[in-house]
This record gives C-alpha cells, sequence and structure tokens, in this order.
C-alpha cells in the first residue's frame, strides 16, 4: 500500500506524458519538460529555431542575437507551444553565502528585490507573492515534491504586478551549491497559472548529474 501511494504521489506531482523531454541545463542538471512546452537552450537551438520563428515566437530578424545568448550559455526559455507572451527563462548566479531565512530576512530580501526592480524598470510594483517553498528539507507548501534534489537548500518565491502594462512577474530563486538558479515568469496578469504549474513541475524535475 506504501508503494501505491508513493506511485500515485509521483504521477500526481509528475503527470505521465509519453512526449516529455529532458535536457541538460547549461549548469550542470537536468530538467523536464512537457510537450505543452517548448525548450529552447545551447543543447537544442538549431532543432527548435524554426518552429520559434514559425510560430512567431522569436523574430527572425532577432535569431541571431537569440542564439548567441543561449550558446553563451547564462540563460535557457521556456516557450507555450500556444505561442504568445508568457514566457519563463531562467538564469545562474554565484552565491558564495546562503541566508539563514529567518522571516524578517525573507521578507526583507522580497523587499529589496521589489526595490531593485523598481529602480531598473523605473514601474510602479505591485509585489503579490513572498514565500519561502522549501528550506533545511522542508516543504512549505504543497506545490513542491518531499523528493526534491538533495543539492538543493532552498526555494524563494516571490511575485509582482505592472498594473500599468498588465503583466507580472513569478520568480522562484532555487538555491543549491554556493549557487542560485532564478526560474522567471513574465505573463498576462489573470492569465498566469497555466505556465506557471510548468515551471513549478520543471523545478520539481531537477536532477544534479
Amino acid at each position: 500500500m506504501k508503494k501505491l501511494l508513493s506511485i500515485l504521489v509521483f504521477v500526481y506531482l509528475f503527470p505521465l506524458n509519453a512526449y516529455a523531454e529532458t535536457y541538460l541545463t547549461p549548469w550542470n542538471f537536468q530538467i523536464t519538460t512537457s510537450s505543452k512546452v517548448i525548450y529552447a537552450g545551447h543543447v537544442n537551438i538549431n532543432e527548435v529555431k524554426d518552429k520559434l520563428i514559425k510560430q512567431n515566437i522569436v523574430k527572425k530578424n532577432i535569431l541571431n542575437k537569440f542564439i548567441k545568448n543561449l550558446n553563451d550559455k547564462k540563460i535557457i526559455y521556456i516557450f507555450s507551444e500556444e505561442g504568445g507572451r508568457n514566457i519563463i527563462n531562467a538564469n545562474t548566479q554565484n552565491a558564495p553565502s546562503m541566508p539563514s531565512f529567518k522571516d524578517s530576512e525573507v521578507l526583507k530580501t522580497c523587499s529589496d528585490l521589489k526595490k531593485s526592480y523598481i529602480k531598473m524598470t523605473k514601474l510602479k510594483l505591485v509585489q503579490t507573492d513572498c514565500i519561502l517553498e522549501f528550506f533545511n528539507n522542508k516543504v512549505n507548501s504543497k506545490k513542491f515534491s518531499e523528493n526534491l534534489s538533495k543539492n538543493i537548500k532552498s526555494i524563494l518565491f516571490y511575485g509582482h504586478e505592472a498594473q500599468e502594462y498588465n503583466r507580472s512577474q513569478l520568480q522562484y530563486f532555487v538555491n543549491y551549491d554556493k549557487s542560485v538558479t532564478t526560474f522567471t515568469l513574465g505573463c498576462t496578469i489573470g492569465d498566469c497559472d497555466v505556465m506557471h504549474d510548468e515551471m513549478i513541475n520543471v523545478i520539481n524535475s531537477i536532477k544534479f548529474n
């Protein structure tokens, strides 16, 4: 019975999909994406570039710049198969020291993020989310699996809206091995759920080599 329950939980968190694909990111871990999205990274850009142009996801006149960014191995993209402006990207930065993430530090981190984005964008931003989703091997929400990679130390969820542009930005800061990979979803306010679920599933799928 215990084994059956484990299988059911796994299927719930990771719906079986014959068309799921696994990719090696530039940061030495693998992720798995569903058939509902298009992964674009340095390992497969030549395979998907025609599709991205055909579906008007990436403009032909900026394709070379787009490919260069991927070849630099600093960023990856995940696009909806249906196209549109709801897009996930991820990048990695060094994080030599990991904060202890007391409640006050979590709130300060989110406040500092908001201030940085306001300074950078010159927009009025409304903070919508600030949650420490995972820390010290403890999952604080139902979003993430108890079987997250042991390399992952913490996951911080931050979100804000730029209401004048009807845009929302949702971010997960995944801290591991003295690095942080930031998964960011840019989406239309009120139309984020599908790609948000995809982003959560991708983070759940992380496997280190």
